[in-house]
């Protein structure tokens, strides 16, 4: 006698519950003298403030590249953001281990908000030793 398997649920993807980079929507305040970033990130649930972290600096500065070159006409969304990380590192001042660090550190930030793909958040561009901020949808403003 044959015996088959019953049949069984479907595989449940267990990312499909989570929220993606293109879900997500990233707004940063700056203080006027540039100390203090908050950031802030509107997910499908609602709006999670992230707590102070030094690493945020940089993100502010990825995002100020990605804004500045999608006001640039004839840019094609492919192109715009991308820095050099060697001139990431001067206008930061800082050693290139210390920005793998902090790119560490922002990826771990949308880990723990339960981004399924967080390490999008900032790109690397195989070859030509570049990064950009992973998602146009951003804002800057001064804080009060």
């Amino acid at each position: 006698m044959l015996h088959l398997p019953l049949a069984q649920d479907a595989t449940v993807d267990a990312n499909a519950a989570r929220p993606g980079l293109v879900e997500l929507a990233l707004s940063l305040r700056v203080s006027r003298d540039e100390d203090h970033v908050e950031v802030s990130v509107a997910l499908p649930g609602g709006a999670r403030v992230l707590p102070p972290r030094a690493h945020h600096y940089t993100l502010l500065t990825l995002a100020r590249a990605r804004l500045r070159d999608q006001a640039a006409p004839g840019l094609a969304e492919p192109q715009r953001g991308w820095r050099f990380v060697d001139d990431l590192c001067r206008s930061l001042a800082m050693e290139e281990s210390r920005l793998n660090v902090e790119i560490y550190r922002i990826r771990q930030d949308f880990a723990a908000l339960g981004v399924h793909d967080a390490t999008g958040v900032v790109e690397r561009r195989r070859g030509s030793r570049q990064v950009r901020l992973g998602t146009a949808q951003v804002a800057i403003a001064v804080m009060g």
